[in-house]
């Protein structure tokens, strides 16, 4: 029997790979995370720009802070205090050009795809450029004494949770209802094929599965179009390597 790793890790560790990437792209970091999870929601959002990077996309950092890069560990603040990632990619056909471009963010609230009323936050989130908006309603946030920042769900093209625990089944659940409130058509099988292409609705989950939670992570992503990722504290390159590409479910522009 596979004893089942702790999805905890050295926090040092995190400092010096949170800090070599940010380095190659000629930053350094702005915010010192205080724990465990934040350090490691840090590093998952990374390996979503990685991921990007490996399929071809242009990738640039935008909004630093003082030249620093300031991650959005939670979903107060206004986004615009914050740092973020642009990917972009261009596709040619015949003379004409075509460039696409997205924003990576964390924790911004996102309209729901069923009630426009509504209002989620996923950890990470890849939206069409330029798409932030401002509700002008006082009663959603602190009786109106401060803006409430969101995105329109038809300029969200994919999501990620972040979860630094050990897999259990009430958690891989409950992905499914962020995927029906976020992302109906993939809830429901209508996914679009258009380019260019992003990695699907993910679930990054630092520990290592069970037996139990193994066969949920296949049947989830046997049913959705998802990807459930484990033990990302130990293999956090299954997410962007070139290697495990071809295993790694895909969704098109919406």
């Amino acid at each position: 029997m596979n004893k089942i790793k702790s999805p905890f890790k050295d926090i040092n560790q995190f400092k010096i790979e949170i800090f070599s990437f940010l380095k190659l792209h000629k930053a350094t970091i702005a915010n010192q995370a205080n724990k465990i999870s934040q350090y490691f929601e840090m590093s998952a959002y990374n390996s979503i720009v990685k991921y990007y990077e490996t399929n071809g996309y242009k990738v640039t950092i935008k909004n630093l802070i003082d030249n620093k890069f300031r991650y959005k560990l939670s979903p107060t603040g206004y986004p615009f205090n914050f740092s973020y990632f642009e990917v972009s990619k261009i596709y040619y056909y015949k003379k004409n050009i075509k460039k696409y471009f997205f924003e990576i963010h964390h924790n911004l609230a996102i309209e729901s795809s069923n009630n426009n009323k509504i209002f989620l936050t996923p950890d990470i989130c890849v939206i069409n450029k330029n798409s932030l908006e401002e509700l002008k309603d006082p009663r959603y946030f602190f009786s109106g004494s401060r803006h409430y920042y969101y995105v329109k769900n038809e300029n969200l093209q994919t999501f990620c949770e972040v979860k630094n625990y050990n897999p259990f089944p009430e958690l891989l659940f409950s992905f499914i209802g962020m995927l029906q409130e976020l992302m109906k058509e993939v809830f429901l099988n209508r996914i679009s094929n258009s380019r260019p292409r992003h990695i699907a609705p993910s679930l990054l989950i630092s520990g290592s599965g069970s037996y139990h939670t193994r066969l949920i992570q296949k049947d989830i992503m046997k049913r959705f179009k998802t990807n459930i990722f484990f033990r990302l504290f130990y293999y956090k390159s299954q997410i962007y390597s070139n290697v495990n590409m071809s295993n790694i479910q895909k969704i098109g522009t919406r």
